[in-house]
């Protein structure tokens, strides 16, 4: 079960790569590239909450929690760029560096 999660969350990295290049090159991507990326992120989230119900490890459970602080970054990116006119351009580098650090705390937990 825990394989499949990191598969879900490195789709999750590859289209949030895509979407993070297009900011930088002021380009909009395909239009449901956010909703692929928030979808797969979400499932990622249930998946990994249902493994540390089961398995809760501490480094497990930090991953979770970083997980959620991404995803709630990339809420934030989501509502503020349909309200205004641009979503700040540091932020998501900020929302990728903690989505990294998830998934390199769960990737340790992973390879033991």
């Amino acid at each position: 079960m825990l394989f499949i999660t990191i598969i879900v969350f490195l789709l999750t990295a590859i289209v949030g790569t895509i979407l993070l290049v297009s900011v930088v090159s002021e380009r909009h991507g395909p239009a449901p590239l956010p909703y692929i990326h928030g979808g797969l992120g979400i499932t990622g989230i249930v998946l990994l909450l249902i493994y540390v119900l089961i398995n809760p490890a501490t480094t497990v459970i930090a991953a979770l929690a970083l997980f959620i602080l991404a995803a709630l970054g990339g809420l934030y990116m989501y509502f503020l760029d349909r309200n205004t006119p641009a979503v700040p351009r540091w932020f998501p580098f900020v929302h990728a560096a903690i989505a990294l650090s998830a998934f390199a705390t769960l990737l340790m937990h992973f390879l033991g």
